[in-house]
């Protein structure tokens, strides 16, 4: 049925086209230029819906395990980023047991 749409379509183009080039008045000619160039759109879509059919573009493909040996699948979650309690930013401000990396005193320039 879509392939017979689209024959006719390309049809009613061809005939809307010709009627266009054979007019004398320039409005009548815009009239059958614009539905040939609805008629040449529709017939497009209904090619390409034609050829959606015929070759879709999804695949699917079902998963391949392929192991030499044994194989062994990590199923669990990973652990979460905030479930650490401690607080490293204090931490990396320090040099060593309280002592602060900056002494806030500006320093000779090497």
């Amino acid at each position: 049925m879509p392939a017979t749409q689209a024959n006719t379509l390309d049809m009613m183009f061809n005939f809307l086209a010709n009627k266009a080039k054979n007019s004398e008045y320039l409005n009548r000619m815009q009239a059958h230029l614009s539905l040939a160039l609805e008629a040449q759109s529709q017939c497009r879509v209904t090619v390409e819906a034609l050829a959606e059919i015929r070759n879709p573009r999804t695949v699917f493909v079902k998963q391949a395990n392929i192991a030499n040996g044994p194989q062994q699948g990590n199923n669990s979650l990973p652990p979460r980023a905030h479930e650490n309690t401690s607080d490293q930013s204090t931490e990396l401000l320090e040099h060593s047991n309280g002592e602060w990396l900056d002494t806030g005193t500006a320093s000779e320039a090497g």
